[in-house]
């Protein structure tokens, strides 16, 4: 498991595992994912998660997973309804933590999450962390965030293929994407060599045909 993975079940852990709350009680954690949860790394992510909390605690914690999906369905015209419709399902079954994969599921839970999930704490797993500033934080939030490390990645790639002709980056068109290749591209500017650049909108359909 992972550094990231680790930092989550630990906060997770340490919110139900607070003294408001009773030993024998079923603790209910959701994750919350602001793009398509099915993409390989959120589901190695939520594997490992699981795996750490159930050998930490004999508690039994019962998980919940929602979707906002904003990178393939425009979120503006359809949260009124998913907000609505999310109060509705989760009115008789209070939620101990929300897990808020991305900086767009954090978003929705600052404007709704009081009334969908009241009294529940916030461990938002976030990407493209240098944008990020605490003070963007919930009262009582926490955070764990990832980095792209291009110039880490480019110098692997050199020592597995010294021969390589070049370097390719391919990207997506979404938000997130195109935070990832503004990074890329500033770390890129600092390097001794210059790639091709490829976006292309079926970048998030091949990563999930390449995972699966």
């Amino acid at each position: 498991m992972g550094v990231a993975q680790a930092l989550i079940a630990a906060l997770v852990l340490s919110f139900i595992s607070a003294p408001v709350h009773a030993a024998k009680e079923e603790a209910r954690v959701l994750m919350l994912y602001g793009i398509d949860p099915y993409l390989p790394p959120f589901l190695a992510m939520d594997r490992a998660m699981r795996a750490s909390l159930a050998a930490a605690t004999d508690r039994r914690i019962n998980f919940f997973s929602e979707s906002l999906d904003s990178q393939r369905f425009a979120l503006e015209t359809l949260e009124p309804e998913m907000a609505a419709l999310l109060a509705r399902k989760y009115k008789a079954l209070p939620i101990n933590v929300v897990v808020a994969v991305s900086q767009t599921a954090l978003d929705f839970f600052e404007r709704h999450g009081e009334q969908i999930w009241p009294g529940a704490r916030v461990v938002f797993v976030g990407f493209l962390g240098y944008e990020f500033k605490p003070s963007a934080l919930p009262p009582g939030a926490s955070a764990v965030l990832s980095t792209l490390d291009v110039a880490g990645t480019i110098e692997i790639a050199r020592r597995l293929q010294p021969g390589s002709p070049g370097i390719v980056v391919i990207s997506g068109l979404s938000e997130v994407d195109r935070r990832a290749e503004q990074q890329a591209r500033e770390a890129f500017a600092k390097l001794d060599v210059q790639p091709r650049w490829n976006s292309s909108p079926d970048c998030a359909r091949g990563a999930r045909s390449a995972g699966s």
